[in-house]
């Protein structure tokens, strides 16, 4: 999906936050808005907010960086407690999605901001 999704302007998640750069005139609105463009796009509000996916998106850059590590998590938590023959516990992965959801928020590492590859040759090659 990641390969996909890369093909299209529409669907990169650095063109969405390189948009938001544009409008920075200092260095702490560089900070402020590359913060707010990732917020907006995944928690919208802080790590502990209850608009749970609120602006889900399912864009390059967000599904590898965001999303996939949010399943690795849950399925390596799954899996713990079926070895340990316990209940899944849901306080503590709720708590460190809430973490690893905050902290991709307020990385800056920079994403492409131009489409690579053909979807349709990427599909064809993945049948």
């Amino acid at each position: 999906m990641e390969s996909i999704v890369a093909t299209q302007e529409m669907w990169l998640v650095g063109k969405w936050i390189g948009d938001a750069l544009k409008w920075a005139a200092t260095e702490r609105e560089v900070a402020f808005y590359q913060f707010n463009a990732r917020t907006q796009i995944t928690l919208w509000g802080p790590p502990t907010a209850t608009l749970d996916d609120y602006a889900w998106k399912l864009w390059s850059g967000l599904l590898s960086d965001f999303y996939y590590p949010r399943w690795e998590l849950f399925v390596s938590r799954l899996q713990q407690a079926l070895i340990i023959k316990k209940p899944f516990d849901q306080g503590a992965f709720t708590t460190a999605v809430e973490a690893l959801e905050y902290a991709w928020t307020i990385k800056t590492n920079p994403y492409p901001i131009t489409p690579t590859g053909d979807a349709a040759s990427i599909a064809q090659k993945n049948i």
